[in-house]
């Protein structure tokens, strides 16, 4: 197995150190995003460790939602501006947003007190720790998708889409062998 965080193989035995799975508090609209992120891999790490981890399966719920996708390219300054997500997730102009970095993804989502703000042309910065936790640099395409329920926005760079679909494609030809 590889670690998404370092890259570097993991071991099961390694499995009990990772410490507490990322969890969101029990009533933040993020708890059922946050789940469906972050698949606990010491259920999946025992045993064999051969062969890539299963891919995450988004929880039925979060499916139910409509998730509104969209692939943009931010801007010089770390923006984007794709109007079909910010209106999916209904941010308005000068809506306050918060970060929540998680597992190689960025969540963004309302929070009254929070650092970010929808623009008067409803465009939102990613933050400059977000898109270096992210590795993303002005121009860069991300993968957006919107949670209408949840009013959150998921960033995923493209080095995460490569990923699973190379999981996925690497799942199949073991089904067909």
């Amino acid at each position: 197995m590889s670690s998404p965080d370092t890259g570097h193989d993991v071991q099961p035995h390694d499995l009990d150190n990772l410490g507490p799975r990322p969890q969101a508090e029990e009533n933040s609209p993020l708890a059922p995003i946050i789940a469906a992120l972050t698949p606990d891999i010491r259920e999946h790490g025992r045993g064999s460790s051969t062969g890539p981890l299963p891919m995450a399966v988004p929880r039925s719920d979060l499916c139910k939602s409509s998730i509104v996708y969209a692939l943009c390219r931010l801007d010089d300054s770390g923006r984007f501006h794709d109007q079909s997500i910010i209106n999916a997730v209904s941010w308005r102009s000068g809506e306050r947003l918060r970060a929540e970095l998680i597992h190689g993804v960025a969540v963004l989502i309302p929070s009254g007190q929070g650092p970010l703000i929808v623009t008067r042309r409803r465009s939102v910065a990613l933050p400059s720790y977000a898109r270096k936790h992210l590795d993303l640099a002005p121009k860069d395409k991300a993968l957006l998708a919107a949670a209408p329920k949840s009013r959150a926005v998921i960033v995923y760079p493209l080095s995460a889409i490569d990923a699973m679909i190379s999981h996925y494609h690497a799942d199949q030809d073991s089904r067909q062998s």
